[in-house]
């Protein structure tokens, strides 16, 4: 200010006049002293109004200095004036509060700037962001600071952004981290798990008091965009799925679902192997186990490095599980022409010593098939093959039916001419007929051997009962005189007294049906068994009669 102290005097003045009528103020007051005090109260008011004009006049024309240096200010209005060299001071301290061309005003606009449609933010992009400056300079203090090895925090980000030279706003800065973040720049970690831009949290864990010291940032090393191309190469390629983004942070995102997707597809279809033993288990286990491996990297660096160098071990497992995947497709018929192969082996295990050398002929060519190891060009020669087989089953069938037709006519033909014996025969003579030819009609329909092979023993035992039927219908018609003795049960033969002491027993269970005579000495078994079995009756029942 100039060499002036005129504005000190008046204000002075007006001060005194001012003590002086605050402390006479209590006094007993009449019209001379009301008068006194109106003329003093104008004289204060008149000083101060001059000391006014008089310091403004001064500040209009005085040099003013900030930080010791002289600012060249015109002459003009005293607050316009002052502002500018308070704005010069700011200038000076907060030399880089210019940085922030557009401030934040809320945390929405934050979750704006992490919802950008954009695939990828980018500085010099046409959205250009007008803090350029601003994002530069938090950017390669995070570098610096990660160079160090320091542990960066969103806390202590701000912390040192809210400082001169700085002066920036807690939402100016966690604006500019979000747009690093956005922008793939930096990363960030929240609870030892690195964040995503698509985490709705995101912007918690950046804003929230409680959570700026535990999201932890660091610089992001950038992925060479080789190992991005490869990872959306090997989606489209190998799994079928086209990956649209192009930033790292969504690639990785989207590649990982399309690897989760088809891993839990490859355990479903391993589930189906505890049935079966399908072809290609192994092209599965090995796709298995490259997933599995990629899917442990969580940092996105090491995730597409590992992407990259598997490259060429997805590109095998993609060429051969086509194949496979064709196989368990819905519709394909090779699956089932392949399980009716296995059902069909797993028939003969059962049946070998009755197949001839062409039905065991036609079983080798299947096994040739299914034992492949890649068998899927083959498989459509399996029907031909199969039906060949089922039909050389049929004629091996009809010839053991063949052998055992005559067995279940003997055993009809006994029953019938046992019931003759009666006269109850043509009540029941259709009854029992039926019952052999129902087992004909079963003979006719098995499909394994050893069905077959066992119709004779259960048409003897059908005969036996017809015949204990008989005996018992007999005995419940035979007249009061005549005297029950006993009904006994054979090794399937049956016994009814006709009269008091004679007991009629079936020949058929005395002698085997069919015995096969090939020497001298199977006529001796054959004489030894009867002859047994004949006095294990006669001991028993006593007197007897064959029929």
């Amino acid at each position: 200010l100039a060499n002036d102290t005129t504005f000190l005097e008046e204000i002075e003045s007006s001060l005194k006049i001012e003590r002086y009528m605050r402390l006479n103020s209590a006094l007993k007051s009449n019209s001379n002293i009301e008068a006194i005090k109106l003329v003093k109260a104008g004289e204060k008011n008149e000083r101060r109004e001059r000391a006014n004009l008089l310091l403004r006049e001064l500040i209009r024309t005085s040099d003013i200095y900030v930080n010791n240096e002289k600012l060249d200010i015109k002459e003009k209005n005293p607050e316009e004036r002052i502002n500018d060299a308070l704005r010069s001071l700011v200038d000076i301290v907060y030399s880089k509060l210019g940085y922030i061309k557009k401030s934040i005003t809320s945390t929405k606009e934050i979750v704006d700037i992490l919802l950008n449609d954009n695939n990828q933010v980018t500085i010099n992009s046409l959205n250009e962001n007008p803090n350029k400056n601003a994002v530069d300079e938090v950017n390669r203090y995070i570098e610096r600071q990660s160079i160090g090895n320091n542990s960066i925090t969103v806390k202590s980000v701000i912390n040192h952004f809210i400082k001169a030279p700085f002066g920036w706003s807690d939402l100016d800065i966690e604006g500019i981290i979000a747009y690093l973040f956005k922008n793939q720049n930096i990363k960030m970690e929240f609870g030892g798990e690195n964040l995503s831009t698509n985490d709705k949290n995101v912007t918690n864990y950046i804003t929230k008091r409680d959570n700026l010291e535990k999201t932890k940032i660091k610089t992001r090393v950038s992925v060479p965009d080789s190992h991005i191309k490869s990872a959306k190469n090997i989606s489209n390629l190998v799994f079928n799925t086209t990956i649209t983004k192009f930033d790292e942070d969504s690639v990785m995102i989207d590649f990982k679902e399309t690897l989760k997707d088809n891993l839990n597809y490859i355990k479903q279809l391993l589930e189906q192997y505890r049935r079966f033993n399908y072809p290609g288990k192994k092209i599965l286990e090995r796709g298995q186990e490259l997933i599995e491996e990629v899917l442990s990297y969580k940092e996105p660096v090491a995730f597409f490095k590992t992407v990259n160098s598997l490259k060429g071990d997805f590109e095998d497992y993609g060429d051969d599980v086509a194949d496979v995947l064709s196989f368990f497709k819905q519709g394909n018929p090779q699956k089932k022409n392949f399980e009716t192969a296995i059902d069909r082996i797993e028939h003969s295990k059962e049946n070998m010593s009755y197949l001839d050398e062409e039905a065991k002929e036609l079983i080798e060519q299947m096994k040739n098939i299914v034992n492949m190891e890649s068998p899927y060009k083959n498989i459509h020669e399996l029907p031909i093959i199969i039906d060949k087989y089922n039909d050389k089953l049929v004629e091996l069938y009809e010839e053991e039916a063949k052998k055992v037709r005559p067995i279940i006519k003997s055993h009809q033909e006994e029953v019938l001419n046992y019931l003759r014996k009666f006269n109850f025969y043509d009540e029941f003579k259709s009854r029992y007929f039926d019952k052999f030819e129902n087992l004909n009609e079963e003979l006719n329909s098995v499909r394994r051997f050893s069905d077959v092979v066992a119709i004779p023993d259960k048409s003897d035992r059908i005969k036996n009962q017809c015949i204990k039927e008989i005996d018992m219908e007999y005995k419940n018609r035979m007249p009061d005189k005549v005297t029950e003795s006993e009904e006994d049960d054979c090794d399937g033969g049956s016994a009814v007294l006709i009269q008091q002491k004679t007991i009629l027993i079936a020949k058929s269970s005395i002698i085997p049906y069919q015995p096969v005579i090939k020497s001298r000495e199977d006529i001796d078994i054959l004489i030894k068994a009867i002859e047994t079995k004949l006095e294990k009756e006669l001991e028993e029942k006593g007197e007897f009669k064959l029929v």
